[in-house]
């Protein structure tokens, strides 16, 4: 006995099948989504941006007892892997006196932090078109050596619990 203008609500076999097929679709899709974010997840490191100012020593080839001290900035980023499925690094570029050593470009080096020596990573070069020669870092950031050859010239920078600058983490998308 139904009340008057009162509709109950019949479930035929139609709408269940309808109903199950965009159930099952809507789960596909989350599914996938999920998946999609985390393979960007596992592929895509934590960056921070790092800045260094201070000051270096440039020393004459000639005359070792002769140095002059010179302004010095590293800028560059760093990149960490969550899952270390790959091998964490620092990219940037060494400026003495506002002129880039490593190249021309704004990242000049790329030194990776491999597993075989996980605390630090040394990268050298010895490109005619790249003066710098040598670049050291350590994992914290706190330890900087940089030797270039520049001529007659020879820089060495050493920068030993150096500040970070501003350091700002990506965000992912």
């Amino acid at each position: 006995m139904q009340a008057r203008g009162i509709k109950t609500l019949c479930w035929n076999k139609q709408k269940k099948k309808y109903l199950v097929i965009f159930l099952c679709i809507s789960v596909i899709l989350m599914l996938l989504c999920l998946g999609d974010y985390g393979i960007r997840y596992y592929n895509t490191p934590m960056e921070e941006k790092y800045e260094y100012m201070g000051t270096g020593m440039l020393v004459s080839l000639k005359d070792f007892g002769s140095c002059e001290a010179v302004s010095v900035e590293i800028r560059g980023k760093t990149a960490h892997y969550i899952w270390k499925n790959q091998e964490d690094y620092v990219q940037g570029n060494v400026w003495m006196n506002g002129e880039k050593i490593f190249g021309k470009e704004d990242i000049g080096i790329t030194a990776l932090f491999v597993d075989t020596e996980p605390y630090y990573s040394c990268i050298s070069s010895t490109a005619e078109e790249v003066p710098g020669n040598m670049f050291l870092i350590s994992k914290d950031l706190k330890n900087v050596l940089c030797g270039a050859v520049t001529g007659i010239f020879a820089m060495v920078i050493r920068c030993v619990c150096g500040p970070v600058l501003r350091p700002e983490i990506k965000k992912r998308r």
